[in-house]
């Protein structure tokens, strides 16, 4: 007898597993792919200055460091991880309604930082059932990942699109239909049963294994957090310089999808060989 749809049966991999990790990829790229570049140009619409701009974008940033390794590790004792996606998509649909309703600094501040903490778990948790999927039924990880870039790439043109008709005004209520589809794509997340091993982003919320600690393990991070350091005030502030300057939505759109492109062309050869492991022979 088969199992019902998304459980799995006999230890074997839930039905159209690739497929359906791969749509749930796509559904927090939908909302990066307006949040990342638009959401600063809707705080500037607000007349914010820059501070302020700078203040409601870092806050969730360093909040999200304490609140997703303990929903990872909330995740990983519930009896299946998808039901935190669920419990993610609902709760950041609603401060995304309730910040359709406010416009200055401190209200968007605290509703900000909220969907920052409930939001948080939503990609890594994603990311953690496709490693199990990689781990337990040797399924390809690039094939899986790939399709969240190309959502983010085309969701990134539709906001320019719309940013240049609409202007600030559409990124709050695209950011919500993008909201809304991390909910329903949370329902379609295949259900894997109780995770095997603690998901990657809840081993932040313990103390470090050995080898982390070594100097060139810890220089290597540093490195690392520099790199993504120096990109904040470029996601801060790009798309409002570029549209100073005159830049269309539309080309501050492709702009900010150059990188990503970069990053499918990575995951096309990562496929192509075999995975990570197979380009390493």
């Amino acid at each position: 007898m088969n199992a019902p749809y998304g459980m799995v049966a006999s230890g074997a991999a839930p039905r159209f597993f690739v497929l359906r990790t791969a749509i749930v990829f796509c559904a927090p790229m939908l909302v990066n792919g307006i949040a990342l570049p638009f959401f600063p140009i809707w705080l500037n619409s607000l007349s914010m200055s820059d501070w302020e701009i700078g203040v409601v974008l870092a806050v969730p940033l360093v909040v999200r460091v304490i609140a997703a390794p303990i929903a990872g590790m909330i995740a990983d004792r519930i009896g299946d991880r998808a039901i935190v996606l669920v419990w993610s998509g609902l709760m950041s649909l609603a401060t995304a309604i309730a910040l359709l309703f406010v416009e200055h600094f401190w209200p968007v501040l605290i509703l900000y930082t909220l969907q920052g903490i409930v939001y948080a778990p939503y990609l890594p948790i994603t990311d953690a059932i496709a490693l199990s999927g990689v781990r337990r039924w040797n399924f390809d990880y690039s094939h899986m990942r790939f399709w969240g870039s190309v959502a983010f790439i085309v969701s990134t043109m539709i906001g320019g699109w719309l940013s240049g008709i609409f202007g600030g005004a559409m990124v709050l209520p695209a950011m919500t239909v993008g909201f809304v589809s991390t909910v329903v794509c949370a329902f379609i997340a295949p259900r894997i049963g109780k995770p095997r091993r603690p998901s990657p982003i809840s081993a932040l919320a313990v103390a470090p294994a050995a080898p982390v600690r070594q100097m060139d393990v810890q220089l290597m991070m540093v490195g690392a957090a520099l790199v993504n350091a120096s990109h904040g005030m470029f996601y801060a502030f790009a798309a409002i310089l570029w549209g100073a300057e005159g830049y269309s939505g539309t080309e501050i759109g492709l702009l900010f999808s150059v990188g990503v492109a970069a990053e499918i062309v990575f995951f096309i050869f990562a496929a192509g060989c075999g995975g990570a492991s197979a380009c390493g022979r």
